[in-house]
């Protein structure tokens, strides 16, 4: 019987959300406005960016690298859309016009991504790093960088 190689292809992700997240007083992230955007993504890049240091002796000759804090930082590339011509509803089932990301950039500072691909769901929160939108001929693309950060548990978590 013939057999192809089953990969995981992106046409396999089913689900992309990003939702602002506000800390209260004492540090603990609450959700804000939620949107769908794997409409207008183009790619997700996951990193794993562990920070790793030399830990040798005076005399050591060979380097030895030590994982002393890791991290994960997501890369989000996609399209914008017609500001004048496009709506999508917030959290509360309010319609807003223009471009969400653009949106939730300026109101949000920290943001919940979760990823669902191949029935399995990515999930994590992180702080939002550059936003570059790249006026071109063609569609205006956006590059959303979140970089790590610690909401004192396991981030993120991957679940079936």
């Amino acid at each position: 019987m013939a057999q192809i190689p089953p990969y995981f292809l992106g046409k396999h992700t089913s689900s992309l959300v990003i939702a602002g997240a506000v800390p209260d007083a004492g540090g603990v992230l609450t959700d804000g406005a939620t949107n769908a955007i794997l409409a207008t993504t183009d790619s997700v890049e996951i990193n794993d960016d562990p920070d790793v240091e030399n830990v040798t002796c005076l005399t050591q000759t060979r380097k030895n690298n030590v994982i002393i804090e890791g991290g994960v930082s997501v890369v989000i590339t996609g399209k914008l859309l017609n500001a004048e011509a496009s709506t999508w509803k917030d959290a509360l089932g309010v319609t807003q016009t223009g471009n969400p990301i653009t949106a939730l950039c300026a109101q949000y500072d920290y943001f919940r991504i979760q990823l669902t691909r191949a029935g399995r769901t990515w999930d994590g929160y992180f702080l939002r790093g550059p936003y570059r939108e790249q006026v071109q001929k063609g569609p205006v693309g956006f590059t959303l960088n979140l970089l790590p950060v610690d909401p004192g548990q396991a981030n993120p978590t991957y679940t079936t």
